[in-house]
């Protein structure tokens, strides 16, 4: 029987992101779930969406795509690997994402970095 490795936090917007880098990165987890305290982090979220609406909700996001950046740029990485290693189980919504962010698709980003 092949072992699972399960990581689990729970947290809410504001809390430091370190560890939870840190278990993805070194934890060797097959797995890993966050409980959010979503209420509090739907409202912190609104209130920085007011003040730079660019930003939208999540200043995670941009972290993210600035990590996707940069292994498009590093990287032969396929799309859908780039996708994975930035949190994405859906290669669509990290090329939604991507161009919302950057204003181009991550293949054409690719292309002119």
């Amino acid at each position: 029987m092949r072992s699972i490795r399960i990581g689990s936090g729970a947290g809410y917007a504001g809390d430091r992101l370190e560890p939870s880098l840190e278990l993805i990165e070194k934890g060797n987890l097959d797995y890993i779930s966050y409980e959010c305290l979503a209420e509090r982090t739907i409202a912190i979220g609104q209130q920085a969406k007011l003040k730079d609406p660019s930003k939208g909700y999540n200043g995670l996001l941009e972290h993210r795509m600035e990590k996707a950046a940069r292994l498009l740029r590093e990287t032969d990485a396929s799309m859908a690997e780039v996708a994975r290693r930035v949190g994405y189980e859906s290669q669509s919504k990290f090329t939604a994402a991507f161009k919302d962010q950057y204003g181009c698709l991550p293949t054409m980003y690719r292309k002119t970095s």
